[in-house]
């Protein structure tokens, strides 16, 4: 997460100069590149194992900026908030398989499988990018505008977007923390779980994150609003409820709904931010979105650890609901 946050201005650079096609099809292919010299490698050399996460991890923040970039260039209007969730379920999919691969294969995972299955997918989604259309841009490429000077000249300018800005940093900060917290601390070490059941467990966020998308698709479509603060409370009280590890059926079924309010929240919010942008200004917005929410995560994941490994992950929970409600509490009150 670390590499996005200090080359944001080089992330930002690189998505205005290209198409959203061509930056997800270069990225996914250097991500399978990637991944396959690092596996093939890994034997003689662990510690590239290192390099690899902040290369793919940089690359991953890359092809997500191309995914919002896109939603921004080939929808408008009310398209959008019906568009945003359907876009962003593919990481949701690709979650609940790598689940059940986990959940299948348990202890009998190896560099060699792990390098077939990644860098095949990633081929895969290199392949998908053909399918979108072609787009031709003409933008030259001024290294003003990739300044935070410039982004925060932007917000103050943009009262709604500054909002849905700082809204959403701060809403992914604390709920997508304790997902990172929780997805292995909860099955592995509250519950006391094999292993599988970690893989388990991804399988019930995607399928949560996957019925959040379709639900917030088909009502939205009916003109039925769903409130980010409302969403992010029902969201909070099963986050909760989970991170107690009362029984297995109880902490799964919770977290499930935990993640699905979450999404709720998640898909409005960032729709709110496409919509309040512009074409021109997307690239700088979906680049400083993705820092901001990596700062964000690796602060409350750091957190988190600490709290989780003193005291207990339920403390965990009640520290981060209560710092979002403070927090939304404050960003409410400022003037518009």
């Amino acid at each position: 997460m670390i590499l996005p946050v200090i080359f944001v201005n080089q992330v930002q650079g690189i998505a205005e100069k290209y198409s959203p096609r061509k930056l997800l099809m270069v990225s996914n292919f250097v991500a399978a590149l990637c991944t396959i010299i690092v596996f093939s490698m890994l034997p003689m050399l662990p510690a590239l194992a290192l390099v690899g996460g902040l290369l793919i991890g940089s690359i991953d923040a890359l092809q997500r900026v191309g995914r919002i970039i896109a939603i921004k260039h080939y929808f408008s209007g009310d398209k959008i908030e019906a568009t945003v969730p359907l876009t962003l379920t593919a990481q949701f999919i690709a979650g609940g398989l790598a689940g059940m691969l986990m959940g299948s294969i348990k202890g009998e995972m190896s560099p060699q499988l792990a390098m077939s299955m990644i860098s095949v997918l990633f081929t895969v989604s290199v392949m998908a990018t053909f399918l979108l259309p072609k787009l031709n841009l003409h933008q030259k490429n001024n290294d003003q505008t990739r300044s935070l000077k410039k982004f925060i000249s932007l917000l103050s300018s943009n009262a709604p977007l500054k909002k849905a800005f700082l809204n959403f940093i701060v809403f992914i900060t604390f709920f997508q923390g304790f997902f990172n917290v929780s997805r292995v601390t909860l099955p592995s070490h509250v519950l006391n779980l094999p292993e599988n059941f970690v893989g388990y467990l991804q399988l019930v966020n995607s399928g949560a994150a996957l019925c959040g998308a379709v639900f917030y698709f088909i009502y939205n479509r009916k003109g039925i609003k769903f409130n980010p603060l409302y969403m992010a409370m029902s969201s909070a009280l099963f986050m909760i409820i989970t991170s107690l590890g009362i029984s297995v059926s109880i902490s799964y079924a919770c977290y499930f709904f935990y993640i699905f309010f979450f999404e709720l929240a998640f898909f409005k919010l960032q729709s709110e931010i496409v919509l309040q942008s512009d074409v021109k200004t997307m690239p700088m917005i979906a680049a400083m979105q993705y820092a901001g929410v990596y700062i964000g995560m690796i602060l409350s994941i750091f957190i988190g650890s600490i709290l989780t490994q003193y005291l207990h992950l339920y403390i965990v929970a009640i520290t981060f609901s209560i710092a979002y409600f403070l927090c939304s509490r404050l960003l409410s009150k400022q003037k518009k």
